[in-house]
């Protein structure tokens, strides 16, 4: 099958002979990785013989045009055609970020891999930023330098979030598609909307806004204590109607590298929020261990999207599906579930 992936990036730009944007680097783009470039890209999926190739031929990044006096962003673009494509068939859209150690073309890959996978017909909408792709096994300094760009592409993601609401309020009633906006963030790519969320607020005066209504953070690189210290994500819930946090103590990468070699305590991926009590109501915990078999994963951190029980739990909640109503969860307490 074929997925056409829709992105945006704070990556530094790659220019061909000709000048045209060719590909995207693993280092923060112009003004500091505040700018954002978008574009779409169409990816052939096999799943039977898990087989993923980017279609390069396919590769657009929407310019920045100056029509008389008005200058026309690349955004508008694509979120024209998206908004066309949710209003015309009728499809939900996700929003993905990656996690550490992606490039460009491998976050591109795993978007429509989601899409392909999760099978609930819906666009797939990827915010790549500069994470850089070393080679096996994982250098510490990789780590370092991902962790380094995520912290820096908070206020990227911002700007593309009120790039989106901009668009949104300018709409007429008559061209609200009716349809959903879901959020996930796999691994590294939760830190990064740490600094989203703490860049919203600072705009805001302390407000985020609703836009998403499921939010799934996936083996998150983040703090045990994230929606407890307002300084971090305790805003997050108010961004969607529910958040879903997938973990499990056995993810060997969250253990090794992000605990043991950075020092960085225990991880929401690993043990899922230290104290369920405090935390608003919208958020549920959900301890995948049982279900892990390696699955070809062999740190168990890509079950979000390689796991079949993992993948079903998530197509449900993408669904709508009351959190108490998921079949295969059974509950262990205070918004906790185990599969």
């Amino acid at each position: 099958m074929r997925i056409k992936v829709y992105f945006g990036t704070n990556r530094n730009p790659i220019a061909g002979d000709d000048g045209q944007i060719t590909g995207f680097g693993d280092e923060l783009g112009p003004i500091g990785g505040v700018s954002v470039r978008f574009g779409t890209v169409e990816v052939d999926i096999d799943l039977a013989k898990q087989t993923r190739v980017v279609d390069t031929a396919t590769f657009k990044v929407e310019p920045e045009t100056l029509q008389g006096t008005q200058l026309k962003f690349g955004s508008q673009a694509i979120l024209s055609s998206l908004h066309a494509d949710m209003l015309g068939n009728k499809r939900d859209t996700l929003v993905y970020i990656h996690g550490f150690w992606n490039s460009f073309l491998n976050g591109i890959e795993n978007a429509a891999e989601i899409a392909a996978f999760y099978g609930n017909n819906m666009n797939v909408f990827a915010f790549s930023w500069p994470a850089t792709d070393a080679t096996l096994p994982v250098p510490i300094a990789t780590y370092a330098h991902d962790r380094k760009t995520a912290a820096a592409s908070g206020t990227a993601m911002a700007r593309t979030i009120l790039i989106l609401e901009d668009f949104l309020e300018k709409l007429g009633k008559s061209q609200w598609c009716q349809q959903n906006l879901h959020l996930l963030c796999h691994s590294m790519g939760n830190y990064a909307m740490r600094g989203c969320v703490q860049e919203l607020q600072r705009l805001r005066d302390g407000g985020v806004g609703r836009l998403f209504d499921n939010i799934i953070l996936a083996a998150a690189d983040e703090d045990v204590d994230v929606f407890d210290n307002p300084e971090k994500m305790e805003s997050l819930p108010q961004m969607g109607n529910r958040v879903v946090v997938y973990y499990t103590p056995r993810d060997i990468a969250l253990n090794d590298l992000s605990r043991f070699t950075k020092l960085n305590g225990d991880r929401l991926g690993s043990s899922g929020p230290d104290n369920m009590m405090p935390i608003s109501d919208k958020v549920a915990a959900v301890d995948v261990s049982e279900k892990l078999h390696l699955d070809n994963d062999l740190t168990n951190h890509q079950y979000y999207r390689i796991n079949p029980a993992v993948r079903d739990d998530i197509v449900q909640v993408l669904g709508g599906k009351p959190n108490h109503a998921i079949l295969g969860r059974r509950p262990t307490g205070m918004g906790r579930y185990a599969l």
